[in-house]
């Protein structure tokens, strides 16, 4: 029984898609980014300004504003909560899986590539990763992928829509994470030129889609910087240029970061390779598409590893390109190979499902374990084994059924983790919760305190006046240039002030204010004063709560 199709693809959208959205709102927000993202767009939600973002009520114009929009979308359909923030995370992610197919067939004139590359593409971690966490990179990537598309079905069939429709594509793109979306886009474009050896012939269609794309990508920088002009350097070199060539926001790494994360992202592909890469490579049919995509990946990767900040989620618009790879090549190897993939895969799963439950036996403050968790471990070890025993005579369908079992597998294991451990992820839902218990009779004067540290997720959890405390922390230390009022000082103090420190002692002596303070920086001794306000504390796993 052969099941690698069209309509096993579509079904496992639907079972994937079902999962993606039950399991969406069962853990809380992520500090730093995921928070960062939601808060935004809250208060975007809240002011009715969509061309100004602001966190905690200061200007924050680090990422152009669409995927801010697209979550303030999210919490018009759902409410301000998880599910609305994530929503269409999980919709960009089914998105991207029905684009691999598309340009799988594009690109192969096969069906079964389309539907082997989707599949591929769906057991990366990076694109799992992505769907669990609220930042710009899915939507960034759905744009990449919807442009290169585009361009691929005008340059097969001539049809002058589909070229608007890559320019279009390619604005959102750029209006979700500024121009590094080209490097993606134009080194794919130019490489498959070369390849196929077609030159470029203009047209007034390409005229016309390249003003409208300029007048799309643009117009919201340009907005900006027409009303301060500080805000075309902010964009240029601090958003730009610094984070190129310097350690900006503290995310330097070395030149040779993203080798081991790829690596370890392309498993279990790379382990095929390393242990028998003679005979697989022998099986490899490089056709023209299979070089434009390979030299694409290898050219984004080069680029991204000579930049100097770098971070997990930056390569995340490249797998799409390395998952078509892939794809094509599955369905040339033999069934020695085959088997060594399913093998290979089957153990990845089991290994999925063990560490939490070897993790709450050996660090149990870390993880803790339950009976769902155990449950779910035997679920996920039954049914990968019934595939195994009941498909043990069609290989490629057993692997692409393991496949199924090892995404909705990691899925849910990492759904059922972060719910019942949210310090995990940084989560302060759970003191936000006791707060909101503890602050029965609420009033304007209602305040949260945060110790040296941006915590986004307060005010959304909370819905309080939240006060940041800036010491010495590089993420409390906030971008104030543009800030046109003295408003800003409502939700920052300066403890190097000594004026803005004189305000605290009232608020710290009212019964409704409450001071979150992180384990590992505690108060500094000159500060003592503040947890001395406070009769009474709670311990987090990595949070003090003070009140009285």
């Amino acid at each position: 029984m052969d099941i690698v199709n069209t309509k096993f693809l579509l079904g496992s959208l639907a079972v994937l898609l079902f999962v993606l959205l039950l399991t969406s709102s069962k853990y809380p927000l992520a500090e730093t980014s995921e928070a960062r993202y939601a808060e935004i767009s809250r208060e975007m939600l809240v002011s009715g300004d969509f061309l100004h973002p602001q966190l905690l009520g200061i200007y924050h114009y680090h990422k152009p504003p669409m995927t801010y929009w697209i979550t303030v979308a999210g919490y018009k359909l759902f409410g301000v909560n998880e599910f609305g923030s994530r929503f269409f995370l999980q919709i960009a992610v089914i998105c991207q899986v029905v684009l691999v197919f598309l340009l799988g067939k594009l690109l192969y004139n096969d069906k079964r590539v389309g539907v082997l590359s989707a599949l591929t593409y769906l057991a990366f971690p990076i694109v799992l990763i992505s769907s669990r966490n609220l930042t710009t990179d899915a939507y960034l990537t759905t744009f990449i992928m919807a442009s290169v598309f585009f361009w691929l079905k005008h340059f097969k069939t001539g049809n002058p829509l589909y070229l608007y429709a890559f320019f279009i594509a390619m604005a959102a793109s750029i209006v979700t994470k500024g121009p590094v979306s080209l490097i993606f886009i134009i080194s794919f474009v130019v490489l498959f030129r070369y390849y196929h050896k077609v030159g470029l012939k203009l047209t007034w269609n390409h005229v016309l889609g390249f003003l409208m794309f300029l007048l799309l990508a643009s117009g919201w920088f340009i907005y900006l910087i027409l009303e301060d002009s500080k805000l075309l350097d902010y964009f240029v070199v601090d958003q730009l240029a610094h984070r190129i060539s310097s350690d900006s926001f503290n995310r330097g790494k070395p030149f040779w970061f993203y080798i081991p994360v790829v690596l370890g992202l392309l498993l279990p592909w790379v382990l095929l390779l390393i242990f028998r890469n003679k005979k697989v490579l022998k099986e490899f049919e490089i056709q023209t598409s299979d070089k434009a995509l390979l030299m694409a990946s290898v050219l984004v990767f080069v680029v991204f590893s000579l930049f100097k900040t770098k971070l997990l989620m930056y390569l995340l618009p490249m797998f799409w390109m390395l998952a078509l790879l892939i794809g094509h090549q599955l369905t040339r190897i033999s069934k020695l190979n085959v088997k060594v993939l399913i093998n290979v895969v089957l153990g990845i799963t089991l290994l999925v499902a063990l560490v939490p439950i070897l993790l709450s036996w050996l660090k149990p403050n870390f993880i803790a374990s339950s009976g769902i968790l155990r449950a779910l471990v035997l679920a996920v070890i039954l049914l990968a084994s019934v595939v195994a025993y009941v498909f043990r005579n069609a290989l490629q369908t057993k692997l692409v059924l393991q496949f199924m079992v090892f995404i909705v597998s990691t899925l849910a294991m990492a759904q059922v983790v972060l719910m019942q451990n949210p310090h995990l992820s940084n989560s302060v839902k759970p003191m936000l919760a006791k707060i909101n218990e503890l602050d029965q009779s609420r009033n304007d004067k209602d305040t949260i305190l945060v110790y040296d540290y941006l915590l986004s997720s307060a005010p959304f959890y909370s819905n309080l006046k939240t006060i940041t405390l800036h010491y010495d922390h590089n993420t409390s230390e906030r971008d104030l240039q543009f800030q046109h009022s003295e408003e800003w000082k409502n939700g920052l103090v300066d403890l190097k002030n000594e004026n803005d420190v004189f305000r605290l002692a009232p608020m710290c002596a009212n019964g409704n204010t409450y001071m979150l303070v992180r384990r590992k920086k505690p108060i500094a001794e000159e500060f003592s004063f503040l947890n001395k306000s406070f009769s009474h504390h709670i311990d987090y796993p990595n949070w003090i709560l003070y009140y009285n």
